[in-house]
């Protein structure tokens, strides 16, 4: 066990993936033994079955502390809460069964964080498939997070006039445990089956004026499978981000009636403008598949992003079907 306190908690969340598991702690203490950082690696174990417990005793010989915390229900809120609860350090770094992080990762995400005194801190996240290749075209835009910016650059996760915005997610970022873990739940369990717990609390962040910055030389990888890249999955993907957009976006608003109807009100122009669009496009697929059939792809991701909007009420569980798919 570890000797003193230690500087980093290193939180994964898992649910069902063993070999990507094994994968990102080996990873971890890889990175934690080269550098000599002070961390300690909590398994937030989400299965129902706590699979995960053997092999985080297969893994806890390496002179790194890694602790296995059982998490259920599944529920990825639950999942990040628990592992927060049972991490001991001020600095809390997420990352989750599918993804691997470049070497000096957590030490470029630790200094970003000390030396801009942010509270938060967010990395590139680059998509590669299980067969170690890049991830292009469309599947790409749904999984990478590449800004063109310095280290250290103040982001927004909403839509400050100010800064840039980036789509935020939990995995790939660190945190200050006493700036940003104020609530009894930081992550709320309603958004644990849909996504967008995260989102959800970046916002309460940024309403609270805590300082959340990019750091871009620190890349992390997401090991996509092949079942993940699909049209279908890609659909139900934009789907369930419209719901989650609005949804957290309301929830986080000074005027949550008020802007729940705007928002409802845009995913109605935008379904009927880009329906009749979509139409006149798949009309030209059929005619020219090879030049029309991308572009014909991308509108039907908006169109389902827009219905999201639409209905951001009567949530889809995303996460659930996903879970249900790797069962």
């Amino acid at each position: 066990m570890m000797a003193q306190k230690p500087e980093i908690s290193v939180v994964i969340c898992t649910f069902n993936r063993p070999e990507g598991l094994k994968r990102v702690v080996e990873c971890c203490i890889q990175q934690i033994t080269t550098d000599d950082l002070c961390c300690e690696i909590i398994v937030s174990d989400n299965s129902p079955s706590g699979y995960a417990e053997n092999i985080v005793q297969s893994l806890n010989r390496h002179g790194v502390s890694v602790i296995w915390v059982p998490s259920s229900p599944a529920n990825i809120a639950v999942a990040r809460n628990k592992g927060i609860a049972a991490s001991s350090a001020e600095v809390v770094v997420f990352l989750d069964d599918d993804m691997t992080i470049e070497d000096k990762w957590l030490r470029s995400m630790y200094e970003i964080l000390q030396r801009t005194s942010a509270d938060c801190a967010i990395s590139s996240l680059i998509p590669v498939s299980e067969g170690k290749k890049a991830v292009t075209g469309m599947s790409a835009a749904f999984f990478s997070r590449l800004l063109d910016m310095p280290d250290g650059t103040p982001v927004s996760p909403g839509e400050k006039p100010d800064m840039p915005s980036v789509t935020v997610a939990t995995s790939g970022s660190i945190w200050r445990r006493a700036s940003c873990f104020t609530d009894p739940l930081p992550f709320d369990p309603k958004f644990g089956k849909t996504g967008g717990e995260d989102c959800d609390l970046f916002l309460r962040l940024e309403n609270r004026r805590k300082k959340i910055v990019w750091c871009g030389s620190a890349i992390a990888y997401e090991w996509v499978p092949a079942s993940r890249m699909g049209f279908r999955y890609l659909l139900m993907r934009a789907f369930g981000g419209g719901q989650v957009f609005v949804a957290v976006s309301v929830q986080n608003a000074d005027r949550p009636l008020l802007l729940s109807l705007k928002w409802m009100g845009i995913g109605l122009v935008q379904c009927l403008g880009g329906g009749l669009l979509l139409g006149g496009v798949a009309i030209l697929s059929i005619v020219n598949p090879r030049r029309f059939r991308t572009l014909l792809a991308s509108l039907a991701f908006k169109e389902a992003a827009a219905f999201g909007k639409m209905t951001w009420f009567c949530k889809f569980p995303t996460y659930r079907v996903e879970n249900g798919r790797r069962k």
